[in-house]
């Protein structure tokens, strides 16, 4: 029992004695490690031809940032000059920024407000045009009703325009009153009886020659001539019929918007007329 005591004992000094070893061995190689990297950190002190080389690269840095400050200046003057208002030219730099965005929002705000008028303008201008448009094609529409109704020339331009076919329409009235005495005369309808009814002018062919046909409600046609007198595009003139006894009418005629206004006197009453229009 005694001898395996001792074994035990001469074991674990044994053992302890490597371990120890074994501990400095690998201290000795961390020391080892921690001196090479410590070696490695060691600065250099540069040469004085390096410090020539640096000072020159610093010096031409420094020129070449002058430099460049003298253009942003020079710039810089020209905006404040151009651009911003006589109190703001002289501000530094530092403030320039916000100054430089106001006016920008102020110009955008301005320019929104003139494309907002622009549009509003052309809006304005489109539906001119529209409402024109509209009331010439309107114009148009009652142009052609009129023409189709009165005929395309309402009254003849000169003279010679009358020769062609005219329609008459005429009503028989009586003229009441004195215009010179009382100035008032007022026209009456007539109800003719058949025979003077069948005398009543119906169509009026203005032929060369001073010839003209004359058609009569009653049916009866005869030719004869005629003759015009002071004619006139706006103020009533008179056109006389002929035909020996047969026929002695002057028809008055008066340029009106509906027409050629005409009336001729009604047997030998000087009261009585028969009134109406020609047209084509």
């Amino acid at each position: 029992m005694r001898k395996k005591i001792i074994l035990l004992l001469m074991l674990s000094s044994l053992t302890g004695s490597m371990l120890l070893q074994a501990q400095k061995k690998e201290n000795a190689e961390t020391s080892k490690k921690e001196i090479v990297k410590d070696t490695s950190k060691v600065v250099v002190a540069p040469t004085p031809s390096q410090w020539v080389k640096d000072s020159v690269k610093t010096v031409q840095l420094i020129d070449s940032l002058k430099a460049q400050i003298t253009l942003y200046k020079s710039f810089y003057t020209f905006i404040s000059n151009k651009f911003f208002p006589e109190k703001y030219k002289n501000i530094p730099i530092e403030k320039a920024a916000p100054l430089v965005d106001s006016l920008r929002a102020a110009r955008d705000e301005t320019f929104k407000g003139l494309e907002t008028m622009s549009k509003g303008r052309m809006d304005s201008i489109t539906l001119l045009i529209k409402t024109v448009e509209a009331l010439r094609i309107e114009n148009q529409t009652f142009k052609t009703l009129l023409a189709s109704l009165i005929g395309e020339k309402v009254y003849p331009q000169q003279e010679a325009e009358l020769k062609g076919s005219w329609q008459v329409f005429v009503n028989p009235l009586k003229v009441t009153g004195s215009g010179q005495m009382s100035a008032v005369v007022s026209l009456e309808k007539m109800v003719l009886v058949d025979s003077l009814a069948k005398a009543t002018i119906s169509q009026i062919v203005f032929l060369e020659e001073d010839l003209a046909d004359i058609y009569f409600l009653g049916g009866k046609k005869t030719k004869c001539f005629y003759k015009v007198t002071g004619f006139s595009r706006d103020k009533t003139y008179s056109i006389s019929l002929q035909k020996s006894d047969e026929i002695n009418i002057t028809l008055f005629i008066t340029p009106v918007p509906r027409g050629l206004q005409v009336s001729y006197k009604l047997g030998k009453n000087p009261n009585y007329y028969m009134f109406g229009y020609m047209r084509r």
